[in-house]
Order: structure tokens, then C-alpha cells, then sequence
């Protein structure tokens, strides 16, 4: 379940699921608090680049809480797609976070096994309709 932005605490962990790579673990090490809500800073203690990536995350409009930007000089550097991959949240545990993860994938793979039966169905009307046009009298 996902816990509120507000209940972190400096040191606490917090994971996020990253497509294609596992399960990225981050340390709570700054909290932003504004009139409109609090903002965590976290560090990724799963990169293994060179540096350790920092990322600012809040609370999204469905509660859930998302990554906002880098806050590594770096905003725009090719370590962004890894920290603010859409539609993946941030989560108390690592168990929750490889759910969505799971969740996601699942998702694909029945959108990828739709799209095949659909294309599996015009195959079979196609060749239906060639098998049907032999010995025709449009066919002679």
C-alpha cells in the first residue's frame, strides 16, 4: 500500500520499478515541504554509472508518488530515461515496487497477445478466402 510522501523520513528507503533493469533502490536524504505539499529528495543507491543519480519526487494527482526531475546537473543526460521512465510510482517496499513492475509487463504481453489474435484472424480470413477462390469459375 502506498505510504503518504509525508510519513519519509531522512534515511528511509524507497523503490521504484525500472523498466527493462529490475528494482532501483533510493535513500530519502532531503525533504522539501511547501504550502502545497512536502517533496522528497533521493539518492539511487542502485546506480552503478559512475555517480549516484538524485531524484525529486511528489505526490501525483492520483496520491501515488512519481518522479519530478533530476536533481543531478544532469536534467536532460542520458541517466533520466533510468529515474523517470511514465507510469512506473515510487513504493515503501521492493515487493510493491517489482509488483508494478510485473503488473505493467503483464499488461504489454496481453496487449501483444491481442494484437496477435487479431492478426492471426485476418490470416485465416485471408487464406479462407484464397482456398475458397480455387476451382472457382473466376479462378478458370
Amino acid at each position: 500500500m502506498a505510504k503518504p510522501i509525508t510519513e519519509y523520513r531522512i534515511g528511509d528507503e524507497i523503490w521504484r520499478h525500472v523498466d527493462g533493469s529490475g528494482t532501483f533502490r533510493y535513500i530519502v536524504d532531503g525533504i522539501r515541504t511547501y504550502p502545497e505539499g512536502a517533496m522528497l529528495e533521493v539518492e539511487c543507491q542502485t546506480c552503478s554509472h559512475g555517480w549516484k543519480c538524485r531524484v525529486l519526487l511528489a505526490k501525483n494527482d492520483d496520491g501515488r508518488i512519481h518522479a519530478v526531475h533530476m536533481l543531478n546537473d544532469d536534467e536532460d543526460g542520458e541517466q533520466r530515461i533510468w529515474h523517470t521512465n511514465e507510469g512506473l510510482h515510487f513504493w515503501p517496499t521492493k515487493a510493491e515496487a517489482r509488483d508494478e513492475g510485473l503488473r505493467m509487463l503483464v499488461r504489454r504481453q496481453r496487449e501483444r497477445v491481442t494484437s496477435l489474435d487479431n492478426q492471426l484472424d485476418a490470416a485465416r480470413k485471408r487464406l479462407a478466402s484464397l482456398e475458397a477462390a480455387i476451382g472457382s469459375e473466376e479462378s478458370k
